[in-house]
């Protein structure tokens, strides 16, 4: 099938307009930053604030607007607005010659193909804030079937992501039930209307964090060492890829010495993405990062750890509100964590609340599992055309 296909170079078929526009000329909305793009899904995070910029790039419905800066490299968008974007976005517009050649669904999927990504970021230039190469990506080149056979490709790759989007909605879904039960079970934990005896963390569990290790003690293999990166993955019942480990005598140590997290712990992450919250689900042995997480262990036997983790959601997002405003930065410390008031229900109540969310996350569990599958399938699809 390729075999019959023409190669033409980026820049052969499209231009990279360089018009600009005022910004005082866009509404909220129309002006697109480089943050507003969505990864590889062809979607946008609408604006709400204008920028203080003069003018902008124009662009116009069925352009492919890219990153065109670390880390927002595999960011992309196919216009179906006019606006205008900042200038760490490349605007691409297929050439009026090639209109009746080249669609633009189609030079989309190629942009956002793995190949694109890696044959941009290996051109990128600069040290401290590597930029993508406008020269460079002109000669990328880029398949160009009949009109037709693009028409058919851009149909089966819709399909795939088209169900990916469906079972992502069916996962927010179950997400929004959950809260549901929460709510209608216990009340919101701020207001308290069902008048549950409330106590200070610190009285329901042990509030502390880990034992500081060094840069120089990490290893090539040995006991998984997680990060906020980590944890927040684990929370999300993501699968994580593991960078740094520490010397399984040394966990060793600390497990004797100073304890480590047990199965039904939870771990929250304290700095940057602060109130991701992981239920300590397994007894592989892992060890974290001090500073960064929060531990809660040694759990009063009236508290359920998935009701706790629920609970403190709701609590931590009130907290965050409150410490961010007058300030640009927030951190969740353990001294603040322990005077925070939580709800305690009878813990009859809270096990019947757990038992129906890990229904729940079996639903999701399932779910998430067909997610991998179709990504995997829609992955060899895109090498098939692109790769």
């Amino acid at each position: 099938m390729k075999h019959n296909w023409e190669y033409k170079k980026l820049g052969e078929v499209c231009d990279y307009p360089n018009q600009r526009i005022a910004i005082k000329e866009l509404c909220v909305g129309e002006y697109v930053g480089v943050e507003n793009l969505v990864k590889n899904r062809g979607g946008l995070i609408r604006s709400t604030v204008m920028p203080d910029a003069d003018n902008s790039i124009e662009f116009h419905i069925g352009d492919v607007l890219i990153g065109n800066i670390r880390p927002y490299l595999r960011k992309i968008w196919l216009a179906d607005f006019n606006g205008g974007a900042s200038g760490d976005v490349v605007v691409v517009r297929v050439k009026k010659e090639f209109e009746n050649k080249l669609q633009p669904s189609y030079l989309y999927k190629v942009l956002s193909s793995e190949k694109f990504f890696e044959y941009d970021n290996s051109n990128t230039k600069g040290a401290k804030m590597p930029r993508g190469d406008r020269k460079s990506i002109a000669k990328f080149l880029i398949p160009v079937p009949s009109f037709s056979e693009q028409s058919r490709i851009v149909a089966e790759l819709d399909l795939l992501t088209g169900i990916i989007d469906k079972q992502n909605a069916q996962l927010k879904e179950l997400d929004n039930l959950a809260q549901a039960i929460f709510y209608d079970m216990f009340g919101d934990p701020i207001e308290n209307p069902k008048r549950w005896e409330v106590k200070k963390l610190g009285e329901l569990c042990n509030v502390g964090s880990s034992r500081r290790i060094f840069a120089d003690e990490y290893v090539e293999s040995g006991i998984p060492f997680y990060r906020s990166k980590e944890i927040i993955e684990k929370s999300k019942n993501k699968p994580i890829s593991v960078e740094l480990f520490i010397r399984e005598d040394r966990y060793i140590e600390l497990k004797k010495n100073n304890g480590v997290p047990a199965v039904g712990d939870l771990l929250i992450t304290a700095v940057g993405t602060i109130g991701e919250i992981w239920v300590v689900d397994s007894e592989q042995p892992f060890y974290f990062k001090d500073g960064n997480i929060v531990w809660l262990s040694r759990m009063s036997p009236m508290v359920d750890s998935f009701f706790f983790r629920f609970s403190l959601e709701k609590i931590i997002v009130e907290y965050k509100k409150k410490a961010t405003i007058g300030s640009a930065y927030a951190a969740l410390t353990i001294v603040n964590l322990k005077k925070m008031d939580v709800l305690l229900p009878p813990l009859a109540l809270q096990q019947s609340f757990a038992e129906k969310i890990q229904s729940i996350e079996k639903q999701k569990e399932t779910i998430r599992a067909s997610i991998a599958d179709t990504q995997k399938l829609l992955d060899y699809t895109m090498d098939k055309y692109f790769g």
